[in-house]
């Protein structure tokens, strides 16, 4: 709607620069015990980026290794974490988003079955 354009990579997001090149928007942090993190969603709209994300975490044993999805709002390049699953609670998968950017339409995976939300923000 506001003509801007995104690429999602598995590490990063990009915008498209209307001049051409690119600029880096987001980048999946470091975090130690956190391993195979990917984005898994990207929407933009009304001036906000929503990216979804999932990793496993690794605790230091005896501990079980744990999966993590999560829905997060991107400004200045940092994530605000907004909905987190873990393990049986399924993953957050793809994301849609309204012309004003505060309605996301979000596809969260359990298991084989898949459902569709929708959450509001302010």
């Amino acid at each position: 709607a506001t003509g801007r354009r995104y690429v999602r990579y598995p590490d990063r997001v990009v915008e498209l620069l209307p001049a051409g090149g690119e600029e880096v928007r987001y980048t999946v942090p470091v975090v130690p015990r956190v391993v195979g993190t990917r984005l898994t969603g990207l929407a933009a709209g009304g001036g906000r980026l929503y990216v979804s994300e999932a990793w496993t975490e690794t605790p230091p044993p005896p501990g079980v290794p744990s999966q993590v999805s999560r829905l997060a709002r991107v400004a200045d390049g940092m994530a605000q974490e907004l909905i987190r699953l873990t393990d049986a609670s399924g993953s957050i998968l793809r994301l849609a988003t309204d012309p004003t950017g505060r309605r996301v339409v979000f596809e969260r995976r359990q298991g084989s079955a898949r459902h569709l939300f929708l959450q509001e923000y302010p």
